[in-house]
């Protein structure tokens, strides 16, 4: 377990959100585990997701600026005529934010990880995962059961 993990667990809310992240930033190819059948052995580089977290005083101003640079970035290879789609995503009660982004090309998707990569490397409660735009991060809604 990393020390930027350790101390986000202090707080409540960054162990809820955490508990997010671990079930499900795993993914196929990652160290200890198989990919699925019909599943790629690494993740997409084409989409991957910015959190900014919380350990029970709201979201840094780092973490913010991080998340902030990171749309910037995102923002300017629109600009330059890339074809991405980003999402912002409110995921906690103290302004914990899930920034998602998703290029249609593999090689700008892979520039553009790197930079973000670079961007929030070593910044506190931030976290950057390799995972579709789609996944879901809240509980599910409830299965509709079949009339008898």
């Amino acid at each position: 377990m990393s020390t930027r993990w350790r101390r986000a667990s202090r707080g409540i809310s960054a162990l809820v959100i955490g508990g997010l992240l671990l079930a499900g930033a795993g993914g196929p190819g990652e160290a200890g585990q198989e990919p699925k059948e019909g599943e790629p052995a690494t993740p997409d580089p084409r989409s991957f997701a910015v959190y900014a977290l919380s350990r029970g005083g709201g979201v840094p101003p780092e973490a913010r600026r991080a998340l902030e640079e990171v749309q910037q970035q995102v923002d300017e290879d629109r600009r330059d005529g890339a074809v991405v789609q980003s999402r912002r995503t409110r995921i906690g009660l103290e302004g914990e934010t899930r920034l998602c982004v998703e290029y249609e090309d593999a090689e700008a998707g892979k520039r553009a990880l790197g930079r973000a990569r670079a961007t929030v490397e070593d910044v506190d409660l931030v976290n950057l995962v390799v995972e579709p735009c789609d996944k879901k991060h809240s509980n599910p809604e409830p299965e509709e059961e079949d009339e008898p």
